[in-house]
């Protein structure tokens, strides 16, 4: 079989293989995670807020700075913040988060109007972790969150014994330690 009839086949048989079940499993669950939104245009930022409060507890601002704020004062999990923004743009946002230790471990989702390649570069360059274009799909921008989320417990979830067993054995070796130093 060729190379073409195989690609035609995944094609023609796409809908077979796609779990609606799936998709409407995760799109049903309640997460206790809390994401920032960053819009500054207010009939967005109530869409989007109405549309993710269905899963997760959100935090909506017109801006970057009010959302690094709210970083600071919350346990955030996410941010999903437009590009073009006063105060504190997408991008400067990015930066400011992802530079400071406390918080460059939280995902952010870029949404922008913005199509130009070099504009996507830039953002990812800054730290962002996805790069969604308006207008936007609000199902995939669910499950783009969901799925960035459930990754990032996972890599906490395998993480973390590692650094309880890191941290056991510094605590021994010390213990050891402490023994054999005459006192």
């Amino acid at each position: 079989m060729s190379l073409l009839t195989k690609l035609f086949r995944r094609i023609i048989f796409a809908d077979e293989v796609i779990d609606d079940n799936k998709v409407n499993e995760l799109l049903a669950k309640k997460y206790n995670e809390t994401i920032v939104i960053a819009e500054d245009d207010s009939e967005i930022l109530a869409y989007l807020k109405d549309e993710l409060s269905t899963n997760f507890r959100v935090i909506a601002v017109n801006n970057g700075y009010d959302a690094v704020k709210a970083v600071m004062d919350d346990e955030v999990s996410l941010i999903l913040s437009d590009v073009l923004m006063p105060a504190l743009n997408g991008f400067q946002l990015c930066s400011n988060i992802k530079s400071n230790i406390a918080t460059c471990h939280i995902p952010i989702v870029l949404l922008t109007a913005l199509s130009d390649d070099n504009q996507r570069i830039y953002g990812i360059a800054e730290g962002a972790d996805e790069y969604i274009h308006k207008p936007f799909n609000m199902q995939y921008v669910r499950l783009k969150i969901i799925r960035i989320i459930e990754e990032r417990k996972r890599l906490c979830q395998y993480i973390r014994p590692k650094i309880r067993s890191s941290d056991e054995a510094r605590s021994r070796q010390s213990s050891l330690c402490g023994r054999c130093v005459p006192g």
